[in-house]
């Protein structure tokens, strides 16, 4: 009897512990300064998405946007014109009141037609269409005139063709992220708070360095570990070869702007079918081309993969590739700008290997990102 009391004691006891930690101040815990006192520029969001994911994926995505510490500026979801139209459609079902809607549709609505939610209807031009649109739009705004080119399409795109042209959308931040994450309420803070650091990087909370035969991925458990750099596990920034946008990435459009002032990045017809397969590598090659440095960042908390349907691995079925060999020959398009001492090693090397927290700042990212699954895991049963 006794036993078991000490043991409901004790469950008592951890669980008392557990919500003191993921209640304290993130100050008194995270051996970063929140810097509470600088105001960051608010960032604009670009996105892209498919019909799959309009009921389950994409809404949730967006909710975790619109509940950020640092609201964006603006979200832009840009979609091919029949998921636009299928969209718009239930807006105008919703406005009409003429069937009801229930409870589930009513939350994708409430959603998807808030204020600061804008939908664009676009050619689709796979992956990379999450940024291309919204680079050529901002370059084209801030005075450098671009068109997006593909071996079908010739176009310069602009969702506001009455902008008045200002050199400040060179600059503007624009964190590019997928439609399958629930990203953590500190998820853009964390990312203007590095930006506002090195303001001449790329930013991103994932990536890896490149395996100097450009061969992509490792074996093995260990060896993923040390490949994959996620930025809950940092104590310090960690600069890599690739960036990847499921935790979200931060650019400014100028980061693609050449000498001659082309934009390379927006040239889709010089590329293999399978590279523009996979925006990562394409987005990352073209930054290392202009002498951008990618930098994975410490975060707060981790960010929960909420997928549900694997799209692209039907595109890559569809150009009968795979995503081996696409990420493959992706990174040997871009060989001639890697940096060199940006190669991955194989095996234990403290000389590069970032510096990971440790102690109660771990325990505490740890459980926050335990807190975030637990909260999404109840929302996606909700639906």
């Amino acid at each position: 009897m006794m036993i078991r009391q000490g043991r409901i004691g004790f469950g008592v006891l951890s669980t008392l512990a557990i919500a003191l930690v993921l209640l304290l101040p993130l100050d008194l815990l995270d051996c970063r300064n929140p810097q509470a006192d600088v105001s960051y520029q608010q960032p604009v969001v670009s996105l892209t998405s498919t019909s799959t994911r309009l009921t389950m994926e994409l809404p949730i995505t967006v909710d975790s946007l619109l509940q950020q510490t640092l609201p964006p500026a603006e979200i832009r979801l840009y979609v091919s014109e029949d998921m636009a139209l299928k969209v718009y459609s239930s807006f105008n079902v919703s406005k009409r009141q003429t069937s009801p809607l229930c409870a589930r549709e009513a939350k994708i609505l409430h959603v998807l037609s808030h204020p600061s939610v804008r939908i664009i209807p676009v050619v689709d031009l796979g992956p990379a269409t999450k940024y291309l649109y919204v680079i050529q739009e901002f370059l084209s705004r801030g005075g450098t005139p671009s068109r997006i080119l593909s071996n079908t399409h010739n176009f310069a795109h602009s969702s506001e063709p009455d902008v008045p042209v200002s050199a400040t959308y060179l600059h503007q931040p624009i964190v590019v992220c997928d439609d399958d994450h629930y990203y953590a309420p500190t998820f853009l803070q964390d990312l203007m708070r590095a930006h506002h650091q090195l303001g001449n990087a790329a930013i991103g909370l994932r990536g890896w360095r490149i395996r100097q035969d450009l061969q992509w991925g490792v074996q093995g458990a260990q060896e993923q570990r040390r490949h994959i750099i996620q930025g809950w596990t940092l104590a310090e920034p960690y600069r890599v070869g690739i960036v990847t946008a499921n935790e979200g990435c931060l650019i400014q459009p100028r980061f693609f702007v050449t000498k001659a002032g082309g934009v390379p990045i927006l040239n889709l017809t010089v590329a293999p079918p399978e590279a523009t397969l996979v925006d990562d590598i394409w987005m990352s090659g073209h930054l290392a081309a202009q002498g951008v440095p990618r930098i994975v960042v410490p975060a707060m908390s981790s960010n929960v993969d909420i997928s549900q349907s694997y799209t692209l691995e039907s595109q890559f079925q569809s150009k009968q590739t795979s995503r081996y060999i696409a990420n493959s020959v992706a990174l040997r398009l871009f060989s001639s700008v890697w940096e060199h001492s940006m190669w991955y090693q194989f095996g234990i090397d403290s000389s590069i290997s970032p510096r990971r927290v440790r102690g109660w700042v771990k325990v505490y990212r740890w459980l926050k990102g335990i807190g975030l699954s637990w909260k999404v895991q109840l929302r996606l049963s909700a639906l």
